[in-house]
């Protein structure tokens, strides 16, 4: 057997050994004195060469450190830590979920899995019909192979019943019978049945109404560190940065939420696992994950039910989703909603500074339900917007939990961190040097120190993304100042990829060494300020492309970023009016064509050598395309079957 197997084989048995031991008591046992693992050692060593035995020593060393978390993890464990809802908490329950996408139908499988009753319905008569238990088996064969389809899994599925999918127009009697609704974000809250539900909650109706990601939340671990990022724009990204600098650390991380995996996915792995492998703190450090980067958007935070977070930030506040929300105040309160998640001394929160935030200073005209519309005044500061809301977001908790004793009171919300000023993250993007700083804990006399880092190693697109990357250093440190140490983390900075569709260079024309073109996909720039973000930060003069589909306009805020740039080709469904809008603010675009095919052959007809294409829309996709992705698919397909170089 070569040494690494023996020192396995060793330390499996200790391990074993040791949880055999604690599970056939209620209460913690005295820790096992380190010398029986010394012992077993100088045993081997008799098989082995020295040369071998320093291997083993090494495998010890890192395996007496798993076994302290396992010790650590079993107190907690005992003292409710790290206890999640058990996969029978629902049995007798019907729920009802609400919205059939991708978060609906994650919700219905978890719901299954808790043992509930459970019931789909989407007014989409084309939306597909729920079949949960194929849904899991599916999910089991193609996704994580840690929860291979076991006898354990096969009694977990076994435990809830699926009644029907209804599709249409939603049905007052199948509300009427749910103990608990479940809403997907794309479902407003003044939707009649909705409305109503909620209404005879306040009122103390048996049945909750909550959204997904808070039932999702009711089954993580206690002890699961989780980082929470809102805003209206760059969240993706930085959720994706934060999320690779804890892998960087051998940090097991769950990504999703409003982006890629629904929440009640990590959920559902979980009690998976509990049902696989015992109880979670029997697992150690085979936990599914070991931390959680959570996406919200407004949408989730409209009615967000309990959410537990140990960190939460909004990156930035610009109008956008006023058709559901209506005002600007309405949408900030939803957005600092995510604050409510934070409870404890070592919570943060995270706002931009009111002096860095650039508002905008202009009037919408907004639909109201009324015969007349109103104007919503958007002069305003969006940083100053969000600490008022999180203020009376502090101030509504702590009503609700006035029992409370006041230690515990005055932890809600978070201790307060800024973006642009310290504590918090401050970045030069000259130097490119971010300075890094916590605030101190209040339970502790310790002051946290200023951490200065060089984020030249970033290599993504725009100096925007200088920014999201200290951001995402900031969040991920807050974790775990210990273990995710700034030292630790900035190692993962120069592998730090960005998500499609955000500033992606997808390929270059000509020779890269005669300074041939970059041909750039920002799809996800659906709206005005994302698209100014990208512009101003991207340092080569390029040929902007912008338009497809927009409710509202408000396009002459480009100018100031368009005008260090070649210019601009509009297209699609509302090119013509963008145009014209350009026009009066003193640009005229290069030309007005109706697809994104007809605007990427004329940029390669009239853009420079050495410049770039950027596709840049700033607004929405629905005319011609179903999704952003779908738009930035096109463009790079239309882009590499030229005479192009991939990137």
């Amino acid at each position: 057997m070569s040494s690494q197997g023996t020192a396995r084989q060793l330390f499996s048995c200790s391990y074993v050994c040791f949880i055999a031991r604690q599970d056939r008591r209620l209460t913690p046992q005295p820790q096992p004195r380190s010398h029986a693992l010394a012992r077993s050692l100088d045993r081997s060593r008799k098989s082995l060469s020295l040369q071998n035995a320093d291997v083993v020593i090494r495998e010890l060393s890192s395996t007496r450190a798993s076994l302290s978390r396992a010790r650590r993890g079993y107190a907690e464990m005992c003292s409710g830590r790290h206890s999640i809802t058990s996969g029978h908490d629902l049995q007798g329950k019907t729920v009802v979920i609400v919205g059939l996408g991708n978060s609906g139908r994650s919700a219905a499988r978890l719901a299954f899995v808790r043992g509930a009753t459970v019931i789909g319905v989407d007014h989409n008569c084309s939306c597909k019909q729920l079949n949960v238990v194929e849904d899991i088996e599916r999910y089991l064969n193609f996704g994580r192979n840690d929860f291979a389809k076991t006898a354990e899994v096969d009694r977990c599925l076994s435990v809830g019943s699926f009644l029907r999918t209804e599709l249409g127009d939603f049905k007052e009697a199948t509300f009427q019978i749910a103990d608990i609704i479940v809403l997907s974000p794309g479902v407003p809250l003044t939707q009649p049945q909705v409305a109503a539900a909620l209404c005879q909650t306040k009122q103390g109706s048996k049945c909750t109404v909550i959204s997904e990601l808070a039932f999702a939340s009711q089954c993580l671990p206690k002890m699961l560190p989780i980082v929470a990022i809102s805003g209206t724009n760059g969240k993706s990204t930085v959720c994706s940065f934060t999320a690779q600098l804890l892998a960087s650390c051998d940090c097991r991380t769950f990504m999703g939420g409003n982006i890629g995996k629904p929440l009640s996915d990590c959920a559902l792995e979980f009690i998976l696992a509990e049902h696989i492998c015992g109880h979670l703190a029997d697992l150690g450090h085979h936990w599914p994950y070991d931390a959680a980067v959570v996406e919200c958007s407004s949408y989730q935070l409209d009615h967000p039910g309990t959410l537990r977070f140990d960190a939460a930030c909004i990156l930035n506040l610009t109008p956008d989703h006023l058709e559901r929300h209506k005002s600007m105040a309405n949408y900030a309160t939803a957005k600092t909603q995510i604050f409510a998640g934070l409870r404890g001394t070592h919570t943060l929160a995270v706002l931009p500074k009111r002096e860095s935030a650039r508002g905008r200073h202009q009037s919408y005209q907004v639909e109201s339900d009324s015969t007349t519309d109103h104007i919503v005044d958007l002069d305003y500061d969006g940083a100053t917007l969000l600490e008022k809301c999180r203020e009376a977001v502090i101030k509504t908790l702590m009503r609700r939990v006035s029992e409370t004793p006041n230690e515990r009171v005055a932890c809600i919300g978070g201790r307060l961190a800024h973006i642009g000023s310290l504590p918090g993250v401050k970045v030069d993007l000259n130097t490119k040097i971010a300075i890094v700083h916590l605030p101190s804990n209040r339970s502790s006399s310790r002051q946290n120190s200023p951490s200065y880092v060089d984020l030249s190693a970033v290599s993504s697109l725009g100096t925007h993304n200088i920014l999201n990357a200290s951001i995402a250093l900031l969040m991920a440190h807050s974790l775990s100042p210990k273990d995710f140490t700034v030292a630790r983390l900035k190692v993962g900075l120069d592998r730090l990829k960005l998500l499609p569709h955000r500033m992606q260079l997808v390929a270059q024309t000509g020779n890269p060494s005669f300074r041939g073109i970059h041909w750039v996909n920002d799809s996800k720039a659906t709206n005005i300020e994302a698209a100014i973000v990208g512009l101003q930060s991207y340092g080569r003069r390029a040929l902007a492309k912008t338009g497809t589909a927009s409710n509202e306009l408000g396009f002459a805020a480009l100018v100031p970023a368009l005008l260090k740039h070649q210019g601009v080709i509009t297209f699609g469904e509302s090119g013509s009016l963008i145009a014209n809008e350009l026009r009066e603010a003193g640009i005229n675009p290069k030309a007005e064509v109706s697809q994104l095919s007809d605007a990427v052959t004329l940029a390669r007809a009239v853009v420079r050598r050495g410049g770039a294409v950027i596709l840049s829309p700033a607004c929405a996709s629905f005319d011609e395309f179903d999704s952003f992705a779908q738009r930035g698919e096109v463009f790079t397909h239309l882009v590499l079957r030229g005479n192009t170089s991939k990137a």
